[in-house]
């Protein structure tokens, strides 16, 4: 059980590792300073600041 449990547990890792490399590379093409602003765009500040803007 125990094997089962870590595999589940590093596909969930490298989905996670994937949909953030698409972010990233999203926002690398629409907003190439955005990084310079926020080192890390997964942050609480850059996350609040995104959904504020974000288009509805």
């Amino acid at each position: 059980m125990g094997k089962v449990i870590t595999t589940a547990r590093e596909q969930l890792v490298n989905k996670r590792k994937n949909a953030k490399n698409i972010v990233i590379a999203v926002m690398d093409k629409y907003f190439p300073e955005y990084e310079k602003i926020y080192k890390n765009i997964f942050s609480e500040g850059s996350i609040e600041l995104l959904k504020k803007y974000q288009k509805k």
